[in-house]
């Protein structure tokens, strides 16, 4: 693996975390039923609709049944904070992360919407967080409508670019990590890519990213 320095590691950490992605279990806390979420996720799997469109339904769901900010900033509180159970083995990586290569900033990168991404820098003394979705809520305080950052599997790339500007460092100066393949693109943006789940990667992948089954490969493999 290159043992250059690098500046920022960006971690999408929402899925590494927790059984459910923010999206899913949020609607799920307003009314969505788990069978809903089963026949929409069976979707997903079959073909029938893209990743990005069933994020688009639990978004129009929130709307629909006229979700509140209260109700959004409750609701990633209590979702973070169940991340407990995999917090050692997580930050334990981070912390391999920032010795090996010199990490200076941990940024995450969320396919969330932005006061989970702000909750989660919390819980996890991240140095930033971006999330691909600002909520905008109308005078009583209601989701109004949810302003998209990005398009399809790029997304998360917009906001690699946008951390860069703001922390004065190019994406080639960074290290990301991913958990899917919809991380893919992410992890090609960068100088070094990490790509860890038990799902075996593309054989085409570029040599700057590596792939491990776990955090704990991934700690003896830096």
């Amino acid at each position: 693996m290159k043992r250059a320095t690098y500046d920022i590691y960006f971690s999408d950490i929402d899925h590494f975390a927790f059984k459910y992605g923010s999206w899913v279990s949020f609607a799920m806390s307003q009314g969505f039923s788990k069978q809903s979420h089963i026949d929409l996720y069976t979707s997903y799997v079959k073909g029938q609709i893209s990743y990005h469109e069933m994020q688009r339904r639990y978004r129009d769901k929130l709307r629909s049944v006229g979700a509140t900010k209260d109700a959004v900033t409750k609701f990633s509180k209590a979702h973070v904070s169940q991340s407990h159970n995999i917090i050692p083995g997580y930050l334990s990586y981070i912390a391999a992360i920032k010795e090996k290569f010199g990490i200076q900033k941990i940024i995450l990168v969320s396919d969330t919407f932005d006061d989970y991404a702000q909750e989660a820098k919390k819980f996890f003394g991240f140095d930033g967080a971006y999330a691909t979705n600002n909520v905008l809520y109308d005078d009583e305080g209601k989701i109004l409508e949810f302003e998209h950052l990005g398009d399809g599997d790029y997304a998360k790339i917009n906001l690699i670019y946008r951390a860069c500007d703001d922390y004065g460092t190019s994406p080639d100066r960074c290290v990301a990590g991913g958990d899917g393949m919809t991380d893919i693109p992410m992890l090609k943006a960068v100088g070094l890519g990490h790509l860890i789940t038990p799902k075996d990667p593309p054989s085409d992948l570029p040599s700057h990213i590596y792939c491990f089954q776990d955090f704990e490969e991934a700690i003896q493999n830096l």
